[in-house]
């Protein structure tokens, strides 16, 4: 039988607020993309600014 990892959920507990693994992906996630869109716009030529209204 294969052996799963047992991972707890929450990667960081500061107190009462939990901050789930998910979450942090999706910050990953969202950062990346703004990230990697600044860039494209940069090479096309575009404004940076233009692209994050």
């Amino acid at each position: 039988m294969l052996q799963y990892p047992q991972i707890d959920p929450v990667a960081i507990a500061l107190g009462p607020l939990k901050i789930h693994w998910y979450g942090l992906m999706y910050l990953v996630g969202f950062l990346a993309a703004w990230w990697l869109g600044r860039r494209r716009a940069h090479r096309l030529g575009l404004n940076a600014d233009a692209v994050e209204t």
